[in-house]
């Protein structure tokens, strides 16, 4: 009711509502509220919506969409963390064409402010951890009934919806990690990490990102990446090989923006007194591995 109130006055233009501290600071308790309410009750059902219309969630979503729209950084940074919270559960408003196309914006604008940038990549990662513990706690329900109900009788719209919705998104993830803060670098690596540990996407678009990352000045970022293209290796034997080209360019392009205007190179000095190795060293190893075996 209240963020209705809010949307009105927006409408009309209120300065009030704009300027005021306490108006804002009940607004984004609102919005932290209902975020959290459509996350962990399920309003589709009839014992939990009770008296309110049937359609509140759909309601919910539009008037949220409203407020993303505001030209106003503090409103739209705090409705992404409700809009975050709400696709936890209702993961039908990330196939939306709004919020993916507000999304995709985000992810790939360099004008997009950082908060928000950082704001959509944790909304994404939230989604994938919440939706594999849901899907954890599933097989744990399952194999406990199986052997009294029938398995296909059993089945879940909503399991396997994960690959559907981050298939729309994964290119500008990818994209967004192109950035000079770690503040966006890092929770875009997490959210590879769990769309490769779950086995979302084939991982051939996502090579090359990884080649990149592992170029990467902070090494939390850079020895995650050296992991995962090691076992992408391991399962697909020469398929690294086969997108190392892509790879290094983007690498470039990443070198690029976080060396800034000197000329960019390809070496890092580890230590002091240390001979410097090649950024891409992880890379070569790898193909230097595979030609032996292709030779054999």
């Amino acid at each position: 009711e209240y963020l209705i109130r809010y949307k009105t006055w927006l409408e009309m233009d209120c300065k009030k509502c704009l300027v005021d501290i306490k108006y804002r600071a009940l607004f984004r308790r609102a919005l932290f509220i209902v975020g959290l309410l459509l996350r962990h009750f399920d309003f589709r059902n009839p014992e939990v919506i009770g008296d309110l219309a049937p359609d509140t969630k759909d309601q919910v979503y539009q008037t949220m969409t409203f407020f993303l729209q505001r030209e106003d950084i503090d409103i739209q940074a705090n409705t992404l963390k409700a809009i975050g919270s709400i696709c936890i559960r209702h993961y039908e408003f990330m196939l939306e064409n709004e919020l993916k196309l507000f999304y995709h914006k985000i992810l790939t604008s360099e004008e997009a402010p950082l908060r928000m940038k950082v704001e959509v990549l944790v909304n994404i990662e939230n989604y994938l951890v919440e939706e594999e513990n849901r899907m954890i706690q599933q097989d744990l329900e399952w194999s406990k009934r199986s052997k009294e109900e029938n398995l296909k009788e059993m089945g879940d719209v909503s399991s396997g919806m994960a690959s559907t919705v981050i298939q729309l998104y994964l290119k500008e993830i990818m994209q967004s990690y192109l950035h000079h803060n770690l503040q966006v670098r890092q929770p875009a690596l997490r959210v590879i990490q769990l769309v490769l540990q779950q086995g979302l996407v084939h991982p051939v678009q996502i090579v090359p990102y990884l080649i990149c990352m592992s170029t990467d000045c902070e090494k939390l970022v850079s020895h995650s990446a050296d992991k995962q293209l090691l076992d992408i290796e391991k399962k697909y034997p020469g398929f690294i090989h086969t997108k190392s080209s892509l790879g290094i360019r983007l690498s470039y392009q990443l070198q690029k923006i976080l060396q800034g205007d000197v000329i960019v190179r390809g070496s890092r000095v580890k230590e002091q007194g240390e001979y410097p190795s090649a950024l891409n060293s992880y890379l070569y190893s790898i193909l230097r591995s595979s030609r032996q075996q292709r030779r054999a």
